[in-house]
């Protein structure tokens, strides 16, 4: 998609979620919880449109570390000698070189079936 409008259900925050997100990032978990309703499993339910608002808002405060490439398909990733990732693209002619891809690409997840190789 090449837009970020606000639309989805909500997002399941599990405590095994939460533990991860203690670690890495605890003021995005704490925000998380004041947004979402407590469940009786102990994980959180967070409308999806507030859980990518708070990461689309810390994204955008790290322009020089982290890209954000909308409206593109993943054509393939590579993995490179030195173990960094080289992804192309079907309707572009970029090219991003990194350690880390992030393939936010729904529910016709290029992703899942053609790096992962699990079924779509």
């Amino acid at each position: 998609r090449p837009d970020f409008e606000a639309r989805g259900a909500t997002f399941g925050l599990a405590p095994n979620g939460q533990k991860a997100l203690q670690e890495i990032a605890p003021d995005v978990l704490a925000e998380l919880k004041e947004e979402g309703m407590l469940m009786s499993s102990g994980g959180y339910m967070i409308p999806w449109y507030r859980v990518r608002a708070l990461l689309l808002s810390k994204v955008q405060r790290m322009p020089d570390r982290i890209e954000l490439h909308m409206g593109v398909s993943i054509e393939k990733v590579v993995e490179n000698d030195d173990e960094s990732l080289i992804a192309t693209f079907v309707d572009s002619k970029l090219n991003i070189e990194a350690d880390v891809i992030i393939g936010a690409d729904g529910v016709h997840s290029y992703v899942r079936t053609g790096i992962l190789c699990l079924p779509p």
